[in-house]
């Protein structure tokens, strides 16, 4: 027995909390990475990612971009509807020209639906991914991994019985463009009215565990829901809470503004290949594309034959998975009775242990020592923030190897800790600063609660831990070891949730945020203090051991200065862009990349020298409301190549007058793109503010569309406008313009290229809109 409790002591001494917390760092990343790739020989009825990898394949299989409107996209769109009709599906191809309003983004759009009957046929469960690519590459993973998964689970079901609800696989267009398919889908498919929950997969990625990033409100149903039927379910409510305050959107953006109950699933990792030439086949991490599928199929499956009108709940829920095996629930209404009765059964369990050792002073100076040793990590974890992600060229998110940085940021903790000991330890007895802690806990749940009560588990599950370690070491109160258990089971929950957090947050955010990064740490830390003091009750003598963790801290950061930013299989971004603007006007050849500097080898080679030129929203007529005027760019001025423009077959101005006085000034336009522009831009008049616009009649602009974008778009984008005239109508709030400009964008040309790709670095690759030539032209607008 005497053994036992020798354990027990030692396991909530500082040198046990920190190796329990070394082995939940290295446990955590890996219980949550992908499960094993299932092979062609599974079950029918167990999804396999090499199956769904041998579709995907034969789609892509020239490996090139495939953006809407264009015939490589249209290829694919025949091979997704051959497959599906090959299985006995009647694939219905909704085409059409649409425009998203939110995003003032138009182009033609097919999208591929597919209906598995259901017994009832009321209700359908959709599945859906998106099958275009971004211009720059093939688009493997956002969203070929959806889109192969989405057909695997249709050929499952194609062979499996009859469900109660049916079933829709969509395979969306234009996601890449504005989410054009999918809102065409709902705004003009009379199948989206019987839709009563979505499950949609992308990605932003090559690689990690398929999480749910996102649900719709009163979600408190589907969450019981995915953690019952998931095997390895990653998801947890603070990342919503922070996805939702995001710009970004994906297609089930669109259906969860129009109140659809939904299930938003992606993988992240890899995000240096997203929206790449590398996106491709090969560097897709068939575990992430098994997780996707395994995560939708039971989904599928188990929401078939439910009632879906019951899905919607009243209220949301709060949750997290732990070590991706289950998911910790429950709904946010009774977040704050849980705060408040946890808050005083925690106090009274100290005070009844630790109640020789508390004194008012003893608490007020613990609550210093909490506060400056978050002070110290996230401080100087700002401080790294230079080193780590400022000196040198990085990709805006993604380290190749960030092994250093995250050390020099873990160190970062033992220093803070040290410090605040030397300053505060021989002052504030153990009872004083465990009372301390659980306070700062409770005052952080009760904030929460009423700010962002999604997010509260961060502190009610440590306060829950501790509550019943409290209860444990009750039932041993004899040993006179004080709350043991308590302290080891409120650290060790506290510091799964600031680690699980911490690795989150590293896929999203770049060590040029390391303090932002640093934050979730500060909870390791807190419940690590007491036992601290603790173990240092005489007064610690020298600075030497914080000296040396800083010095640690600093070789950490300096060693990260010597690993490249970028390699072969983690390269930069950076487009090659060639601009002429205007007839007679200078023609550029510039370089766009993260950081906007471009490789600096390359730069020197080629002359290219930092140039400020005007954006397209700061070209003639354009409103700079939404970008800066000029921008600065490694730039090389070379002889125009004469390429032709969108041309302007009538452009005017009308003014209607109403007996009220009230008038309504319009502005339309009749533009036509010459062979090989892919995209016509319209840059939206200077000082007259659009409410309104209509391409080809439809709907392209509004001021009450929804996005989660701050700011309207004040460019009109037309993707594969085709050869027939494009009829542009907008409706001005102010006086019409002298002038407007419509920039054509195409394809980089081959002769333009073969001057530079000699010297190409290896690490380097066309991101986003890729190497492309951009003809702006200006034309002057009449008024009638």
């Amino acid at each position: 027995m005497r053994k036992r409790r020798r354990w027990l002591h030692h396991l909530s001494r500082p040198v046990g909390l920190v190796i329990t917390a070394a082995v939940l760092a290295v446990a955590l990343p890996l219980a949550i990475k992908p499960p094993a790739a299932l092979g062609p020989e599974a079950a029918q009825r167990e999804f396999s990612a090499d199956r769904a990898l041998e579709i995907l394949r034969g789609l892509l299989r020239e490996s090139r971009p495939h953006v809407a409107g264009s015939a490589a996209n249209k290829e694919i769109r025949k091979r997704i509807s051959d497959l599906l009709r090959s299985w006995g599906y009647e694939a219905e191809i909704q085409q059409r020209f649409h425009c998203h309003p939110a995003f003032a983004s138009c182009a033609p759009v097919e999208n591929i639906i597919a209906v598995k009957p259901g017994n009832e046929g009321r209700k359908a469960v959709l599945l859906t991914a998106h099958y275009d690519s971004s211009w720059a590459g093939p688009g493997a993973s956002d969203d070929g991994a959806g889109t192969a998964a989405v057909l695997e689970i249709a050929r499952m079901a194609a062979h499996d019985g009859a469900y109660r609800n049916d079933l829709v696989f969509l395979i969306t267009d234009g996601e890449e463009l504005g989410l054009i398919g999918a809102h065409a889908f709902a705004s003009h498919h009379e199948l989206f009215q019987r839709v009563g929950v979505v499950i949609n997969l992308e990605a932003r990625g090559v690689t990690g565990p398929s999480t749910m990033f996102e649900t719709g409100e009163g979600n408190r149903s589907l969450i019981r829901i995915l953690s019952r039927e998931l095997r390895r379910p990653v998801a947890n409510s603070l990342a919503y809470e922070v996805y939702k305050r995001m710009p970004n959107d994906t297609d089930y953006s669109v259906y969860k503004a129009l109140g659809v109950p939904g299930l938003n699933f992606a993988f992240t990792g890899g995000v240096a290949l997203y929206h790449s030439r590398l996106d491709d086949v090969a560097h897709l991490d068939p575990g992430s594309l098994q997780h996707h599928g395994q995560n939708a199929w039971s989904l599928v499956t188990a929401l078939a034959d439910r009632d879906i009108a019951k899905l919607q709940s009243k209220e949301d829920a709060a949750y997290i998975d732990v070590f991706g095996r289950f998911v910790w629930h429950y709904p946010v209404s009774t977040a704050s009775g849980i705060t408040v009765l946890l808050t005083v059964l925690i106090l009274l369990g100290v005070a009844l242990f630790l109640k020789s050792d508390i004194s008012p002073s003893g608490v007020i100076l613990a609550l210093l020592a909490q506060i400056t040793v978050g002070a110290l990590l996230v401080g100087g974890a700002w401080l790294l923030r230079w080193p780590l992600g400022e000196w040198v060229s990085t990709h805006p998110i993604e380290h190749p190897q960030p092994w250093a940085a995250q050390f020099a940021l873990f160190a970062l903790c033992p220093w803070a800790v040290w410090v605040s000991c030397k300053l505060f330890a021989h002052r504030i007895g153990f009872g004083s600063a465990t009372l301390a802690c659980w306070l700062s806990f409770a005052a952080l749940a009760l904030w929460l609660d009423f700010n962002l009560p999604a997010a509260s588990f961060v502190v009610l599950i440590p306060m829950v831990a501790f509550f019943v370690g409290l209860l444990l070491d009750m039932l041993r109160w004899r040993s006179g070891s004080g709350p043991v258990l308590a302290t080891f089971f409120g650290f060790t929950t506290a510091g799964y949730i600031a680690l699980y957090h911490f690795f989150m947050l590293d896929v999203v955010l770049p060590f040029s945020l390391s303090h932002v990064k640093a934050m979730p740490l500060v909870l390791l830390l807190l419940p690590l203090l007491p036992a601290c003091f603790a173990s240092a009750k005489d007064p610690i003598q020298g600075w030497r051991p914080a000296l040396v963790l800083a010095g640690t801290v600093i070789a950490a950061a300096l060693f990260h200065l010597f690993i490249p930013g970028f390699s072969e299989d983690r390269p930069r971004g950076m487009n090659l862009v060639y601009r002429e603007q205007g007839e007679g006007h200078e023609a550029l050849v510039y370089l766009e990349s993260s950081g906007n500097r471009g490789d600096p080898v390359f730069v020197e080679a080629n002359d290219f020298a930092l140039r400020e030129f005007p954006t397209l929203y700061a070209s003639a007529g354009v409103n700079p409301r939404s970008g800066p005027a000029l921008m600065s760019r490694p730039a090389l001025e070379i002889p125009a190549l004469g390429l032709a423009g969108v041309e302007a077959v009538a452009i005017r101005s009308l003014t209607q007058n109403f007996g009220d006085g009230h008038q309504v000034r319009t502005l339309r336009l009749t533009l036509k793109a010459p062979v090989g522009v892919e995209q016509m831009v319209i840059g939206l008049p200077q000082h007259a503010a659009v409410s309104e616009a209509h391409v080809n009649g439809v709907p392209a602009l509004e001021q009450g569309a929804v996005s989660k974008r701050s700011d309207r778009p004040n460019l009109i984008s037309i993707t594969h406008p085709g050869a027939i005239p494009i009829e542009v109508e907008m409706v001005l709030a102010g006086p019409p313009p002298d002038k407007i400009a419509v920039t054509g964008r195409r394809a980089l040309p081959e002769s333009l290229w073969a001057e530079f790709s000699a010297t190409w670095p290896r690490d380097a690759q066309p991101v986003h809109r890729g190497f492309r030539a951009e003809i702006v032209s200006e034309f002057t607008v009449s008024n009638d």
